[in-house]
């Protein structure tokens, strides 16, 4: 088998792989098929499909205009999904391959580089081609349907492009221009990246600073900062998406970022001392073979971002271990450079055992593959040990369990299932997951307790969990800011989904007389839901309740 065939055919089992993950993602609600993305994702995907179906950039059809999706370029992409097919149950599996599309468009791109920066050895480039795609703290942050795939993607075909022009001195300005534009389009913060990106590959000297390379991109760059902002002012009356006034204002700046270094610490603990050794070889052997600038160009973002993850106080999810979704579109870079890393430690390795002999080193080959494998399987199983749980990312890359959330997010369409049968349409449903049931659940209208589709809690001030030293770790980025007094009080919700922790002992003791608690069953998962129905509302349909043997 040649080596073009043999890279096809892994390719193609790595798309085969990512297909059998997501029908394993899926699951039975009533014995009906379902798929649903990351919650987060479901937000996004409520927005591009009210945009498809004519009802603008709304969270829900009447919805006040907030821009709870931070991903301009993701709601566009899931609004082209829903244009293919527009089903409650299977549209989310659809934006899953989609995602997983772009995933494999990445990994692609990587491989590319690989075979660049090692002068076409097909082992190691692919070797970081599946270290990378079958690493768990990417591909669950892609596959589950969020923007993090189309950020990879797009990463990686940058610096492709960038370690092209600093290698061969070939340079497609316009191709540049488009991706500095698409990706800041994907993400707000993904601006940094590009300015980055674009000194290090066309600023050489003071007079690169008016070369017409560095003043295209940097005019692509304004331009659609400027584009995508005058859309904000003019849509939302706001410049920047409701998330980052959700999760950056309102909260102790120290307190934030105290968790947010704590997240970085625990990142790298899981990585462990040795493998960021290896790390650092990799990175002086990229400087011995192509340079400083190609080199400064395949390190730095992966700790730009990191320092990033640090400032807004990492991710919610840092529980499942591995790379937040900030971290792990660089990902690649760091399995590059420990694949070099290895090479260089293997190399030496051997020449010191072996000596100089030609003929004994031509005798090594066989043992020296079996040495990169074994090294290889570490790397992996290292960069996957990690979390909470350390095993826990390796039985969901193996399939012996669902992938984490998907229990929850079954256990949200039968909730919403529920709210549906025992509500009028039109009826008012508060909630902390804000992406899953409303998605299910039409022709209600939704009041968002956490704020990530709310102008008012998102401006409003989050909570400290704890006055000792915990208070310094346990900030959780956009789960900090509620406000009952007016999303209740106010907003009088006829049912309220989802209440948690400290929030409940409030709501009961300001609003436990207006409300009635309810007690759901849900056979499929054994498991009981507590929901809470206002007792004088109109909305409720009283005849569904009395048929259940519930009275208000």
């Amino acid at each position: 088998m040649g080596k073009n065939t043999t890279v096809t055919v892994l390719f193609v089992l790595f798309f085969l792989y990512g297909i059998i993950f997501i029908l394993n993602s899926g699951f039975t609600v009533s014995g009906k098929l379902h798929f649903s993305c990351f919650d987060d994702a479901m937000i996004t995907l409520n927005y591009a499909r009210n945009i498809v179906r004519g009802n603008g950039f709304v969270w829900y059809p009447g919805g006040e205009k907030v821009e709870g999706a931070s991903s301009p370029l993701w709601v566009i992409v899931t609004a082209a999904t829903h244009l293919i097919l527009d089903s409650d149950r299977y549209t989310p599996g659809l934006v899953q391959l989609v995602s997983l599309i772009f995933l494999l468009i990445g990994i692609i791109w990587l491989y590319r580089l690989g075979m660049l920066l090692t002068e076409g050895d097909v082992f190691l480039s692919l070797a970081t081609s599946a270290i990378t795609f079958f690493y768990s703290g990417l591909f669950y942050w892609c596959v589950m349907g969020l923007e993090v795939s189309l950020a990879f993607a797009l990463v990686s075909i940058t610096l492709f492009e960038g370690a092209r022009e600093l290698k061969l001195e070939k340079t497609d300005t316009l191709l540049i221009c488009v991706l500095l534009a698409l990706l800041i389009l994907t993400r707000n913060e993904l601006l940094v990246f590009c300015v980055f990106f674009l000194i290090i590959i066309k600023v050489t000297s003071v007079k690169a600073l008016v070369s017409p390379g560095f003043l295209l991109g940097m005019l692509a760059i304004f331009l659609t900062v400027v584009g995508i902002s005058l859309f904000r002012l003019l849509y939302f009356n706001e410049i920047l998406p409701n998330t980052y006034y959700l999760k950056m204002t309102g909260f102790p700046l120290i307190l934030r970022m105290s968790r947010g270094l704590y997240i970085a610490i625990l990142f790298l603990k899981d990585l462990s001392i040795p493998l960021l050794l290896v790390y650092a070889c990799g990175v002086f052997a990229l400087v011995h073979k192509h340079g400083a600038r190609v080199t400064i160009l395949l390190s730095i973002p992966l700790f730009m971002y990191m320092g990033y993850s640090i400032y807004i106080g990492g991710d919610a999810w840092e529980h499942r271990g591995g790379a937040n979704r900030w971290i792990s579109p660089f990902m690649g870079l760091f399995v590059i450079c420990v694949v070099f890393g290895c090479a260089q430690i293997l190399e030496s390795a051997l020449l010191q055992l072996l000596g100089k002999s030609s003929h004994r080193l031509q005798g090594s080959a066989h043992f020296k593959k079996t040495l990169y494998w074994v090294l290889l399987l570490a790397v992996y199983l290292q960069m996957n040990l990690c979390g909470k749980n350390p095993v826990f990312p390796m039985i969901e890359m193996l399939m012996l369990r669902k992938p984490m959330g998907a229990t929850v997010l079954r256990e949200q369409i039968m909730i919403g299932d529920t709210v549906s049968e025992i509500t009028h349409k039109e009826a008012k449903i508060a909630l902390i997951i804000a992406g899953t049931i409303p998605y299910h659940t039409e022709d209600r209208q939704f009041v968002d307790l956490f704020g990530y589709n709310d102008k008012i809690l998102s401006r409003g001030q989050g909570h400290v969990k704890t006055t000792d030293w915990s208070k310094y770790v346990e900030y959780g980025p956009g789960l900090a800011k509620y406000d009952l007094a007016y999303s209740v009080g106010k907003l009088q919700p006829d049912v309220i989904v989802n209440l948690v922790g400290h929030a409940i002992v409030e709501f009961e003791k300001q609003y436990g007389s207006y409300y009635r608690r309810l007690i759901i069953d849900l056979p499929e998962l054994n498991k009981t839901a507590l929901i809470w129905l206002r007792k004088d509302s109109p909305k409720l349909n009283k005849e569904e309740l009395l048929r259940r043997g519930i009275a208000l």
